[in-house]
C-alpha cells in the first residue's frame, strides 16, 4: 500500500517486495524539447492597448462639450430681400457641470464675428449684395 522508491540502471531487474513481481529498466531514450515561437503580433498589439489605456484616460479627464453655431436670417435678410445671412446664434451643452463654458460661448461668438467681419471689410455694418446671376 505504501509507494516505493527503485533506483535502476539500464539493464537492471528488480524484484518487488512481497513476491508482487519485478520490474526491469531495458534502455533509456534520450529526447529533448525544442520550442521556437515568433508572434509577429505582439508590437501592434502592445501599442493598441496602450493607446486604449491613453484613450480611457483622457475620455476621463477632459470636460466633455457641445458648442452649436447657427447662421440665421438677420435684419436685411433673405425674407427682406436686402443681403446676406446677418444673425448668428451660438449654444453650448455640456455634460455635467462646466463654469467656463458661458465664457467659452461668448469668445467663439466674438471670434467668428471678429473673422467674418474682417473677411468682408473693416465696417461691420457693410455687406455685399447676393449674386444673382444665373451661370458661373
Amino acid at each position: 500500500g505504501e509507494p516505493t522508491t527503485l533506483l535502476l540502471k539500464p539493464g537492471q531487474t528488480l524484484a518487488l517486495p512481497d513476491n508482487r513481481g519485478t520490474v526491469s529498466l531495458d534502455s533509456v531514450v534520450r529526447w529533448s524539447g525544442l520550442v521556437v515561437r515568433h508572434d509577429p503580433g505582439r508590437l501592434p498589439v502592445l501599442i493598441s492597448a496602450i493607446s486604449v489605456l491613453v484613450g480611457l484616460v483622457l475620455m476621463l479627464a477632459v470636460r466633455r462639450r457641445r458648442v452649436f453655431v447657427r447662421v440665421v436670417d438677420g435684419p436685411g435678410g433673405s425674407d427682406e430681400g436686402g443681403g446676406r445671412h446677418t444673425g448668428l446664434e451660438v449654444a453650448g451643452l455640456v455634460k455635467g457641470s462646466d463654469p467656463g463654458l458661458q465664457a467659452l460661448v461668448e469668445r467663439l461668438g466674438a471670434e467668428i464675428v471678429e473673422r467674418s467681419n474682417s473677411a468682408v471689410g473693416t465696417n461691420p455694418d457693410q455687406h455685399t449684395a447676393p449674386d444673382t446671376s444665373k451661370g458661373n
